[in-house]
């Protein structure tokens, strides 16, 4: 991962390689630059029967003032492979973006991936989405690539 990370597409084509085939939960955290190029990973893995990955806030948030930076991003993937946000999942989201804002640190979303697409939980007040607590993004798998690089050029004029 070295290219900016500027638009849902972006992320999903950079941090589905992460994920694809795995059967046990897995969350990962990327510490971004000021132009959003990712620069540290964390991964936390989970049980196929025990899906839940616990994810320690402080830890993250050091991670992200420990390297200078102060962005960053959570993914995970459901076993079930459901785009769904859980109400832990979004428990979690807030959560973090509480810690992360305490901390002065920008949370840009939080990601849930599958070989289907990308849902995104928008934490409070979050940078990218306003209005309503997930936004699906279709895989780049599907025939909506075009549109949806278009929809981000004109979201991010990028």
């Amino acid at each position: 991962m070295s290219a900016p990370l500027l638009s849902p597409l972006a992320i999903y084509l950079s941090l589905w390689p992460l994920f694809a085939g795995f059967r046990i939960e897995r969350a990962v955290f990327v510490v971004l630059d000021e132009r959003r190029v990712p620069r540290r990973t964390i991964i936390r893995e989970g049980g196929a029967s025990e899906p839940s990955v616990s994810i320690r806030y402080a830890e993250l948030v050091d991670a992200v003032l420990a390297s200078g930076e102060r962005r960053a991003l959570l993914a995970h993937n459901h076993v079930s492979g459901s785009l769904q946000a859980s109400a832990g999942d979004i428990h979690a989201t807030a959560g973090l973006a509480k810690a992360c804002k305490d901390a002065g640190v920008s949370l840009t979303g939080s990601y849930i991936l599958a070989e289907t697409g990308m849902s995104i939980i928008e934490p409070p007040r979050g940078l990218w989405y306003s209005g309503g607590s997930a936004v699906l993004v279709r895989s780049p798998l599907s025939r909506t690539v075009a549109g949806l690089a278009r929809a981000g050029r004109e979201r991010w004029g990028r």
